[in-house]
């Protein structure tokens, strides 16, 4: 029996006191090591920020700069040379800002914001943001979502888009052929409380079983080779794995190598009520019981147009072989409409060509569906009634449905225009500098500029702005008004300080918050205007277009620029005019139409030479006589969109500036070669 005395004896009080010290001293260490570890946390999170902020710094230098040369005249070698600086540069901020969201999570400085958006919405502007390289790739990329998930969210739509990107830009780079396809479905929790879980499924290389645990370390990718091949921080799907589970819910993969890859997410949201799109959910009375022939051989797009022109009342009817659907319709079969994607824009108008003739323009309305880029090959065919681009927006599905039927129904989306279509020219040269610290708000923004004819320079906070304007000018700041460092309040009010007196740019207040009285604080800090998140297009424009105040010495005036979007590159009814003129004349007298073309085509390269010239030596007055010349003689042959272009640089020449001048340049030299072509073509004909 052992002895109570005994210090090893449990029930000797000695024994007890000293089980209590070493419990209190493992717990001491063990809360000096949770101390040591956030310590360490925060030390290399406070590192990685400092040191990101330390390389933005110059970055946004060289972009800026950059920026400035693109402005200049450049030879197309020179132009290409800085194009890549700057879209390197581009790239190199992305990481950065990978790295500091990574460490305002691991700090714990990140927080999340609740703000109603569309669903359909903001994962069509994801997939906008990436549609170029599925294009390029030749990737079938599109969406499904379940007809009971909500269609109008509360949550952080800036982290929910954020996820999406990640997702979806590691799903095509790792995919070479086939597709990639987000499927969103949700399950209801608690009144109006939702988990969404969405996935992206991609037929890419898939990853092996025992790689997957390292795709959501931080700074890793499944091995070595990977990052050298295909590049990357390894931070996006870390950083997304953690937003999801910030936001209630959780991410896994799913893969196969050589089969491709499933990642999925869940968050929980608010449903709301209030929904923005509800005709795209609705019976169209003009669509409704519209028989559609659908032609496709790809899967998905059958079950996007089958599931939705369904939903709008219409009767669809899908084949995936050409030759079938032209023997339905050489049997008797009646449609309304046909919506045409196969494999080959040859094959697209080979089709198009038998169904002609069967069916005139007016019987039966062919609308294609095109890649982007690839419009300009084929929209002089006169077979197609209307185009979509890929991937499919359902509202621009919708108006271009509805317009061939009802176009008083249609609610104004840009059927067939694309994000980036950079074509068109700005309306204004503002010099725009974008001041916002989200990655993916940035891309969207930068984006949408973009589509309204602008380039803009990128800020991530009021230093780096205050910066900027210490380099050089710009006209309009978009100034997001939660950044880090420095906000966009104190911002604009150091701007205002520093501009006392002086031209001071205009500054655009964008910002999630919209609660009452957030637009007022906007104002008094002295903001010019304000636009909330997720930015509407239209807004955006409209406040770019508020613009038209600013100093007239360096801005083409909205008010007087000629809208060149849509002008015919040569006017029919002026080539008309001249044919009555040529009936006038004397038998024996030279051809008057044949004799003004040869004079145009001969004249017209002398004057572009000109105004080559003045915009290389910057004279302004060089550069508005040579414009108005030009522009005298292209209105005499009808070609309306060169004479536009003259226009508008004969506006920059009587206001004493040429900046912008080389780009619509450059652009009137293009649409000179159509008009030239065209001119021949009468010229033989007449």
């Amino acid at each position: 029996m052992q002895n109570k005395s005994d210090p090893s004896n449990p029930s000797n009080p000695s024994f007890l006191n000293n089980e209590l010290l070493n419990l209190k001293k493992q717990l001491d260490d063990t809360n000096l090591a949770k101390v040591a570890a956030e310590a360490a946390v925060k030390v290399k999170s406070n590192f990685l920020a400092n040191m990101s902020h330390e390389i933005r710094t110059p970055m946004n230098a060289i972009i800026g700069i950059t920026g400035l040369l693109l402005d200049t005249e450049l030879s197309a070698e020179q132009r290409d040379f800085i194009e890549t600086i700057r879209t390197s540069g581009e790239s190199l901020l992305t990481i950065i800002n990978d790295i500091l969201d990574f460490s305002k999570i691991e700090a714990g400085k990140l927080e999340l914001e609740q703000n109603p958006f569309d669903l359909r919405d903001c994962i069509e502007e994801s997939m906008a943001l990436l549609a170029p390289k599925t294009a390029e790739k030749g990737l079938d990329f599109g969406y499904i979502i379940s007809f009971d998930t909500p269609s109008t969210l509360t949550s952080d739509v800036t982290r929910f888009r954020q996820i999406l990107v990640n997702l979806l830009s590691n799903a095509i780079k790792f995919t070479s052929k086939g597709e990639v396809l987000i499927i969103v479905e949700s399950t209801p929790l608690q009144e109006d409380t939702y988990e969404l879980h969405c996935s992206i499924s991609d037929t890419g290389v898939g990853i092996a079983n025992d790689k997957i645990p390292l795709l959501f370390q931080s700074f890793s990718q499944v091995d070595a080779s990977t990052t050298r091949h295909f590049g990357g921080t390894g931070l996006g799907l870390t950083i997304s794995k953690k937003l999801a589970e910030m936001m209630g819910g959780k991410m896994w993969v799913e893969s196969l190598v050589g089969q491709g890859s499933t990642f999925h997410f869940t968050i929980i949201v608010q449903a709301n009520n209030n929904h923005k799109h509800p005709h795209l959910y609705d019976t169209i009375p003009c669509l409704k019981n519209k028989r559609v022939l659908i032609v496709t051989d790809n899967s998905l797009t059958q079950h996007i147009l089958k599931e939705q022109t369904s939903l709008w009342g219409m009767l669809p009817k899908i084949s995936a072989l050409p030759e079938e659907a032209i023997f339905w319709v050489d049997n008797g079969e009646l449609f309304d409409i046909a919506i045409i994607d196969l494999l080959s824009q040859t094959d697209n108008l080979n089709f198009a060509s038998q169904i002609r003739r069967y069916y005139d323009i007016d019987d039966l309305p062919l609308v294609l569906l095109l890649s982007l880029g690839t419009r300009e090959a084929i929209k002089q065919a006169r077979m197609f009634s209307g185009f979509i681009n890929k991937p499919i927006r359902i509202a621009q599905l919708y108006d271009s449905l509805v317009g061939l039927f009802d176009p008083q129904a249609r609610k104004g989306y840009a059927t067939g225009s694309s994000i980036f279509d950079t074509s068109s020219v700005p309306k204004l040269n503002l010099r725009i500098l974008l001041a916002e610290d989200n990655v993916i708000n940035q891309k969207v923004a930068i984006n949408m500029l973009k589509r309204l004819g602008y380039r803009a320079d990128m800020t991530a906070n009021g230093f780096e702005v205050l910066d900027a304007l210490a380099r050089q000018s710009y006209d309009v700041i978009l100034m997001d008004v939660q950044m880090p460092d420095m906000d966009g309040l104190t911002a604009t009010r150091e701007i205002k300080k520093d501009f006392a007196g002086k031209n001071c740019p205009r500054i655009i207040a964008m910002t999630a918050s919209s609660m009452q009285g957030d637009k007022e604080k906007c104002l008094a800090a002295g903001m010019d205007d304000y636009i909330s998140k997720p930015v509407d297009i239209k807004e955006l424009q409209a406040a770019l277009n508020r613009c038209h105040n600013l100093d007239p010495a360096t801005l083409v005036q909205i008010s007087s620029m000629p809208e060149t979007s849509f002008l015919p590159t040569i006017n029919p009814k002026s080539l008309e005019a001249l044919r009555e003129l040529q009936e006038l004349q004397d038998q024996g007298e030279p051809n008057l139409v044949i004799e003004l073309i040869d004079l145009f085509l001969e004249d017209t390269p002398t004057r572009i030479r000109s105004l080559r010239q003045a915009i290389t030596e910057n004279d302004p007055i060089q550069l508005e006589h040579a414009a108005h010349a030009l522009k005298s003689s292209t209105s005499n042959l009808g070609a309306s969109q060169m004479t536009a272009y003259c226009q508008e640089l004969e506006k920059l020449g009587r206001d004493n500036s040429t900046i912008g001048a080389g780009e619509i340049l450059v652009k009137l030299e293009k649409d000179f070669e159509k008009v030239s072509k065209l001119l021949l073509e009468e010229k033989n004909n007449t």
